[in-house]
């Protein structure tokens, strides 16, 4: 029986005859593609030593630089608060989480984002609930809630069963 790794049709299976003469199946996997840029989709030239050598081609990290350094400029310098900055979200997803937060002070300039950064109304709560220490006071208190919903409240001593 053939293992179960080796079930797979994304195997290439190979038939040889070995030097003893049995014929015998070998199973190779596909042999994978070039590695292709995360941002336009061109493929990479392997410089693995430039910074996002591996995710982006060149022109790609030209343009993130350039980004990256226009959107800091626009608002670190006062001089330069004139300048447009549209934001990219195809280069921002390969910068850190919150990048254009932190860059920005706070100022969002895209609708869709700036719905997510309101504070979401609390709803007044109806009642509070004690903790509960264990299970057993949990299901006693259940069944309290229950009778007095229906009206008939029915209260027992501590000490008796």
């Amino acid at each position: 029986m053939v293992e179960p790794k080796f079930r797979s049709r994304s195997r290439k299976r190979i038939k040889r005859v070995t030097p003893g003469g049995r014929r015998v199946t070998r199973y190779e996997s596909p042999k994978t593609g070039k590695g292709k840029c995360g941002r336009c989709g061109r493929i990479l030239s392997w410089s693995a030593e430039r910074v996002y050598g591996g995710v982006l081609c060149g022109s790609c990290v030209g343009s993130l630089f350039r980004y990256v350094t226009m959107s800091e400029a626009k608002f670190t310098n006062p001089n330069l608060k004139n300048i447009e900055v549209h934001r990219d979200l195809t280069l921002e997803r390969f910068l850190p989480v919150g990048w254009w937060a932190n860059v920005s002070g706070g100022k969002i300039t895209l609708k869709k984002e700036s719905k997510k950064f309101e504070k979401k109304k609390s709803k007044p709560e109806a009642k509070t609930e004690k903790p509960v220490k264990n299970k057993s006071s949990a299901k006693k208190q259940k069944a309290e809630d229950k009778v007095k919903k229906k009206g008939k409240v029915k209260k027992t001593k501590k000490g008796a069963k």
